[in-house]
């Protein structure tokens, strides 16, 4: 199934800062403000809809998540082992 304008919108606003979580509220107003004024809601049915073709991820408070790439786990991985070799430096 091709997505449409406004859901490759959605996809560019949620790269830009990977792994952080949005609701649905706050990505409808970062990708159309004035449709926000009038419908708050007005991404949510995008939103589950790139939930079901797996663009996206939901947690089970209804915050949407981009899915993460091989490259952001592994500088997820190298962030922790300098955090605890750090932590280890300090507390030596």
């Amino acid at each position: 199934m091709r997505i449409g304008i406004l859901e490759e919108r959605i996809l560019e606003f949620m790269q830009a800062s990977p792994g952080t979580p949005y609701s649905d509220r706050q990505v409808g107003r970062a990708v159309d403000r004035q449709r926000s004024r009038e419908e708050p809601r007005w991404a949510r049915p995008l939103l589950e809809e790139m939930v079901r073709l797996r663009k996206l991820i939901c947690d089970a408070s209804g915050y949407y998540f981009q899915f993460p790439t091989a490259q952001q786990k592994s500088l997820r991985t190298r962030r922790a082992v300098m955090s605890f070799k750090t932590r280890r430096w300090l507390v030596t």
